[in-house]
């Protein structure tokens, strides 16, 4: 242990002003964890297009909401070396399944444009 101390913030990440103020009021961010993320089990043809969106709010646009956030202060952090991002995912959003289908072409979607911003190639872990 390092005895660091360690701040925990929350905001409904489908707002980005509730997200940008929790961001600058966690001050300088070593550390982003992203990992917020809601699924709805069913087929595409059975999910409605209000839980379909409500999945893509809050599982890209949340993600994009925070890193959108969090990353001029993370880029200008001086002597303090390199800020992380880390991206959670579970399963369901890295096989494509029939009825994962509109929570797998969300996460496909974040990684492709994560891999276009920051012109890197991404790996699921």
């Amino acid at each position: 242990a390092t005895s660091l101390p360690v701040a925990v913030f929350s905001a409904d990440v489908r707002d980005f002003e509730a997200v940008d103020k929790a961001i600058r009021d966690a001050g300088p961010i070593d550390i982003l964890v992203c990992n917020q993320g809601v699924f709805v089990p069913q087929e595409l043809e059975k999910e409605s297009l209000e839980e379909i969106k409500f999945m893509i709010d809050v599982n890209l646009m949340g993600t994009f909401h925070l890193i959108k956030a969090a990353l001029p202060n993370m880029k200008n952090r001086g002597d303090r070396g390199p800020g992380s991002i880390a991206i959670m995912s579970s399963q369901a959003g890295q096989v494509c399944l029939s009825f994962f289908s509109p929570f797998s072409i969300v996460l496909c979607l974040l990684m492709f444009n994560l891999c276009w911003v920051f012109d890197k190639d991404f790996t699921f872990r």
